[in-house]
């Protein structure tokens, strides 16, 4: 009983490693391609302070990925709601 505990076990363990191996492979596929890409651009930064409160006769761009129709700039009303 113990034998067979051992070895499914060990059997789970091989084949989750095995798993893991060919998923990191295929990310890997071509190192040369990958060192091809451009990189990103670098992430935007806020220009204002992190003190900074959004009040009235602000705007906000709010845009939502890969939904271009929710993606707008808005102005705050002076009641605090876009």
């Amino acid at each position: 009983m113990k034998r067979r505990i051992i070895t499914t076990y060990l059997m789970v363990f091989a084949l989750a490693f095995g798993a893991a191996a060919q998923t990191n492979a295929a990310a890997g596929a071509d190192p040369a391609k990958a060192a091809t890409l451009p990189a990103p651009p670098p992430e935007p930064k806020s220009v204002a302070g992190p003190e900074y409160i959004i009040g009235a006769d602000d705007a906000l761009h709010v845009s939502v990925w890969k939904e271009p129709d929710l993606t707008a700039t808005l102005p705050v009303r002076p009641d605090g709601k876009i």
